[in-house]
């Protein structure tokens, strides 16, 4: 099979490749395909249950003052960086990339 990934991908397509697993692994993710950014599971701040942000909305001001955008919580939650670093742990079998996956996981 890596045989396989390695010929779709390509000598450049495979550095790419691993620079983004190696980047992911650091702790840092492309949002949208922009620049690496910190990847940020955990939110910083306490959360209320969801419904008092229904009852009280000046939680839900204070909240978007700290996320201008949702997308920014919702993109890193979807794990697509996890399908980066399991094509690069199936390309080259290191093990600090399912190393990386499971401390980020």
């Amino acid at each position: 099979m890596p045989k396989e990934i390695l010929a779709v991908l390509g000598k450049d397509g495979k550095a790419t490749l691993l620079a983004e697993a190696d980047e992911i692994v650091a702790g840092k993710v492309r949002l949208f395909g922009g620049e690496p950014v910190p990847l940020h599971l955990a939110f910083s701040k306490p959360l209320h249950h969801w419904t008092a942000y229904e009852t009280n909305p000046s939680l839900l001001s204070n909240l978007y003052s700290l996320i201008p955008d949702i997308k920014f919580i919702w993109e890193p939650a979807r794990f697509g960086w996890a399908f980066t670093l399991g094509r690069a742990y199936r390309l080259t079998g290191d093990e600090k990339i399912s190393r990386g996956l499971l401390a980020l996981f």
